[in-house]
Parts: structure tokens; C-alpha cells; sequence
């Protein structure tokens, strides 16, 4: 139960904003020399997961808006790491690609991504991680039509 009157580094908005800028930060740092951004990193994965699916299906899965998803894509895009293909069934739709230079990339941030987990979740006792990647997943999964941009299933 929180106090009635929390400091603002006890609010839960708070420390999930900190923790979030300290994951992005340990990400960059186990990724140096790769250019990539978690945004980037997790789009380049679902596209290697799913080749031909399309732009919304993309933005619905990384819980991302159209904007932002329109220019993670182009940056990948414009370092050939994707490509985009009209589908024909719809014209406005672009299905997403990876290229072997995607896919060679991905493979490299692989372990630089996990030990960027890992160094994230260290504080950490085994049995502790475990608990606090549950908690974590089901308040998003509870909060997740509070979102901006919620992730779908489609």
C-alpha cells in the first residue's frame, strides 16, 4: 500500500519513466557500434518473425502509432535492413521484409540485447525476476486499453 502523500520518486509513474530511460540507456550502451534503438531493434524482430505482414499489423503488435511506426520503418528502410513490398491484394498496404543485412543484424543484437537484460534485471535475485516480469506483465496487460497506442492482436 503506498503512503497517502508519495514523494515524486515514489510514484509509480515515476520510477516505471526512470526505469524505462535506464533500460533504453543499458540497451545503447551493450549495443554500441550497431546503430539501432529498442524501437528499431523490436520492429527488425517482428518483421523476421512474421516476413509479409503489413504496416498495421506491425504497428498493432509493437503497441505503437502509426508515426512512429512510419518512421522507425523508413530509418530501416533507408540502411537496407527492410524492404517494403505493395501488397497486391492491397494496394495501399506495404508488407515488410527483412533483408539479409536485417537479418545478419538482428543475429549480432541478439546477445548485446539479453545482456542488456541481464544487467537490467541484476539488482535482482533470480526468484525476484520472476516475480517482477509477472508483475510487470499484468499491469500492462491490465492497462493496456489505457495506452495511446495498445497492443493488439489482430
Amino acid at each position: 500500500m503506498m503512503k497517502p502523500d508519495p514523494t515524486l520518486e515514489e510514484m509509480p509513474g515515476y520510477l516505471i519513466r526512470r526505469l524505462g530511460q535506464i533500460s533504453t540507456a543499458l540497451f545503447l550502451e551493450e549495443t554500441q557500434g550497431l546503430d539501432l534503438t529498442p524501437p528499431q531493434f523490436g520492429m527488425l524482430l517482428l518483421i523476421v518473425e512474421n516476413p509479409g505482414r503489413d504496416q498495421t499489423w506491425l504497428g498493432c503488435r509493437s503497441a505503437l502509432d502509426r508515426t512512429t511506426v512510419t518512421g522507425v520503418l523508413d530509418r530501416l528502410e533507408g540502411r537496407d535492413l527492410i524492404r517494403r513490398e505493395v501488397d497486391p491484394g492491397n494496394r495501399r498496404a506495404r508488407l515488410l521484409y527483412p533483408s539479409a543485412a536485417g537479418e545478419a543484424l538482428l543475429t549480432q543484437a541478439q546477445r548485446p540485447v539479453a545482456q542488456a537484460h541481464e544487467k537490467l534485471l541484476e539488482p535482482l535475485p533470480p526468484a525476484e525476476r520472476t516475480v517482477f516480469l509477472s508483475l510487470l506483465l499484468r499491469l500492462v496487460n491490465a492497462n493496456n486499453s489505457q495506452s495511446r497506442a495498445p497492443l493488439r492482436h489482430p
